[in-house]
């Protein structure tokens, strides 16, 4: 019968769903799937960052797909890629990342086959954030005790203390805008030799794209084995002698940090920490000998030099970076049991400079905020606040008096349960009607590549960072295309970390980045493009002579008039305009019309916050009453951090995402060429829809020596 055909259905059921769960359990039982966040679990904002993840499959073979979301309140948009998982394989690969909201606690991961079945999910916190413009630290030594440390200082904002990432090489990124974050990176050599090509690769490039390589060499021979780093080196070692050069590092631990109080500490009534001027003498390790290498070879002046005229410590120029050659192994004998160990690691990571410095998580208004606006639709218009109290006053005096004298003049007081509603319909087509033609227009992508061209060889890197504005006159998708496989989409960073993405997808491959990325009707959204490529540079600048003999070389092969350019050098400001296509030259004569980088700041400074505060208020002036012109605007982005605060909190302050200002470089005695070009772009657009409006323009910055 029907009961008893249903009862023994559902008992074998019962007897078969353990069965069933565990086969389901030993088929994923042969997958492992491991997510590592961030730089050891460091993630700085305004920087991009790895999402590292490690799958071993001993189970069948199949296609995954590997989904990234970060936020605890609903979807700020996925990151994704695809890798193929046969059966007895390991495969690690990594993810461009970037902090989009300040709530994003853990970012969660989910693996998924070709069939969209969830296969395995991981989740993982932060271990600590680093806000922008704090200070990271990576470090890949030979021993686990033999890598920099820092002093610890009672009272200082944490803040403000170096993070620390202790890298290893089989996940040591093979983008290097994942490394981008890190200032200072020590490599022991002997860790140096497990480094792959494409890690190796992606070190140079961060070296030479602003990073700080210090490298200790465990021993000379360890450089055959890696050849990329013998290139680099500003020198070769030599023979290795016994020196006593205690009392020379002590003076350099010694050097440079700021008078205490310390700077950044917080107000206290406990007894400040002990600075190195104050800490006990190690007489240990002034009197011990260290293995010193003979750097004698390299003809470059030496950082710090030993008793006898050892060079101790070596840095050369690499591209906007720096490397610095260590003459002793730091991993080695009593330099490891030294009490002023951190404060010599402190000096020479530039911990006590990263102290003096204001903590610019306070600044309201980003660098990318003054891109950003640069191509910004300008056919969403701003409802005037005057008009907008006059509706609603109108709409307040027609729904209350109005209303009620014609109905008591009619003596049809009842009928206001009909003229309400027929008010408010009339109100709210009115509203819509004005919204409609404030805002509604054609669809607009305009694009702003800033490029930075850092020397390499014969060739040069492009650093290229792509700002887009997409104004949308519906509720649309929009496809996106990065412009080489080294590249990365993402949206407008902020002060509160970004905006975010809801819906939007991006995808990570070997081919590039792809994205698709919701647009708000009647809405202007910017995105940012970074990629990196290396390619003969389009315009080559050069700065010879001194004082009256003084001259500047460009050789423009863009084919286009570079509309306005700019000399910056110090605080000299020299501009130049309407340099045409070919070669060009300009003299002493300039100087006269040179100005102050500093007067430029200021006087832009209160214009352009203004402006961006203002920039996501629906109300309001359309424009100000002297808009920064674009290419003015683009120069004061480039050094930002210039602007000097008026206090803690003040409002006009900016913050820069990681090495788009220039102003360390210029602190470091570098000077830079700085070209805009109308109608021009470098590279292919990243944009993958044809929009009926817009415009591109290019913004070279190109570093250079002049006298």
């Amino acid at each position: 019968s029907a009961p008893r055909a249903m009862k023994r259905a559902l008992t074998l059921l019962v007897f078969l769903t353990p069965l069933l769960l565990r086969a389901a359990a030993g088929a994923e039982a042969g997958l492992r799937f491991d997510m590592f966040l961030g730089l050891d679990g460091l993630v700085p904002d305004f920087a991009s960052f790895p999402v590292t993840f490690e799958v071993k499959n001993d189970g069948p073979g199949f296609v995954g797909r590997v989904e990234l979301e970060a936020g605890a309140f609903g979807s700020e948009g996925i990151r994704q890629t695809t890798v193929e998982l046969p059966t007895g394989t390991l495969k690690r690969f990594a993810i461009p990342a970037h902090r989009t909201q300040l709530y994003q606690a853990e970012w969660h991961a989910r693996l998924y086959d070709a069939g969209g079945r969830l296969r395995a999910e991981a989740s993982q916190p932060a271990r600590r954030w680093v806000p922008a413009g704090g200070l990271m630290i990576g470090i890949l030594p030979r021993t686990v005790a033999g890598g920099p440390v820092f002093p610890k200082l009672e009272g200082v904002d944490p803040d403000l203390l170096p993070g620390v990432a202790r890298l290893q090489p089989d996940l040591f990124p093979e983008n290097p805008l994942m490394l981008e974050s890190l200032q200072v990176l020590y490599l022991n050599s002997e860790r140096a030799l497990g480094l792959g090509v494409g890690q190796a690769n992606a070190l140079v490039a961060w070296l030479y794209g602003g990073g700080h390589l210090v490298v200790a060499l465990e021993q000379a021979g360890d450089l055959s084995g890696v050849p990329w780093l013998r290139r680099i080196l500003p020198a070769l070692p030599g023979e290795e002698r016994r020196v006593r050069a205690g009392e020379t590092l002590a003076r350099y631990a010694r050097s440079g940090w700021p008078t205490l109080p310390l700077a950044g500490a917080k107000p206290s009534t406990k007894p400040q920490p002990p600075g190195p001027e104050l800490e006990p003498q190690d007489e240990r390790f002034v009197g011990a000998e260290l293995g010193v290498m003979d750097l004698s070879g390299s003809g470059l002046p030496a950082d710090v030099e030993g008793p006898g005229g050892e060079k101790l410590i070596l840095s050369a120029p690499r591209g906007r970076g720096v490397i610095t050659l260590l003459g002793f192994n730091p991993e080695r004998g009593a330099f490891l049991t030294w009490l002023q160990r951190p404060w010599f690691w402190g000096r020479l990571c530039e911990f006590p400079e990263h102290l003096a410095k204001p903590a610019i998580r306070y600044a309201p208004h980003s660098t990318d905020a003054i891109f950003g606006s640069i191509v910004d639709s300008k056919q969403i218009r701003k409802l005037p606040v005057g008009w907008l109290l006059l509706i609603l006053v109108t709409y307040l005096v027609v729904i209350g008096p109005v209303d009620r004298l014609w109905l008591r003049r009619i003596n049809r007081q009842m009928l206001t349960w009909v003229t309400f509603p027929c008010y408010v319909v009339v109100f709210s087509l009115l509203v819509y009607w004005i919204g409609y033609r404030l805002r509604a227009g054609d669809s607009e992508w305009n694009e702003l590549q800033v490029v930075d061209l850092i020397p390499f060889g014969e060739q040069a890197e492009w650093r290229i960072r792509g700002f887009g504005g997409v104004y949308s006159p519906v509720n649309a998708s929009y496809e996106f295309k990065g412009a080489s496989p080294v590249s990365t989409i993402r949206p407008e960073l902020s002060l509160q970390g970004g905006r975010s993405l809801p819906g939007g997808v991006v995808t990570v491959g070997g081919d590039g980045c792809r994205a698709t990325l919701p647009v708000a009707v009647w809405t202007s959204q910017v995105f940012v493009h970074d990629a990196l490529m290396t390619n003969p540079p389009p315009i080559r600048v050069t700065a010879t002579g001194v004082g009256e003999t003084w001259q500047l070389r460009v050789e423009n092969e863009t084919g286009r008039k570079i509309s306005r350019a700019w000399l910056v050098t110090g605080d000299q400001v020299i501009p130049f305009n309407n340099l045409p296509p070919g070669l060009s030259t300009r003299g002493p004569g300039e100087r006269s019309r040179s100005r102050s980088l500093t007067d430029v700041m200021e006087g832009w400074r209160t214009t352009l916050a203004t402006e961006l505060q203002a920039r996501g208020h629906a109300f309001g002036a359309s424009q100000p009453e002297e808009p920064m012109p674009p290419a003015d605007r683009a120069l004061f982005g480039s050094f930002a951090e210039r602007v000097q605060p008026s206090g803690q909190y003040d409002y006009l302050r900016f913050s820069s995402t990681q090495r788009l200002d220039l102003t360390p470089d210029l602190q470091r005695g570098g000077s830079y060429f700085l070209a805009w070009i109308d109608g021009y772009a470098a590279t292919p657009t990243f944009n993958g829809f044809t929009p009926r409006r817009g415009w591109r323009s290019t913004f070279f910055r190109i570093p250079l020596k002049t006298p």
